[in-house]
């Protein structure tokens, strides 16, 4: 459910900063990312290791933009 989900994270990054009283101090884990990032195919060549975090990107990324936390612009290329 996209709406507790984004409930769960503001939630919690709430709590984050009435505990630590500063900015910037809470994150989550995408995959290894850098941004801005433009969709990859997973290729045969791939390690196992970026196959698995290229389909993990595939999901969280785009997830991430429906919940307002990222931004996704097409681009051509």
């Amino acid at each position: 459910n996209k709406e507790k989900l984004k409930e769960h994270i503001q939630k919690e990054y709430d709590r984050a900063r009435s505990i630590t009283k500063t900015k910037g101090d809470f994150c989550y884990f995408l995959g290894s990312v850098k941004l801005p990032y433009t969709d990859e195919p997973v290729l045969e060549s791939d390690s196992q290791w970026a196959s698995w975090n290229k389909g993990k990107l595939a999901k969280t990324l785009p997830l991430f933009a429906e919940l307002g936390l990222l931004s996704q612009t097409p681009v051509e290329g």
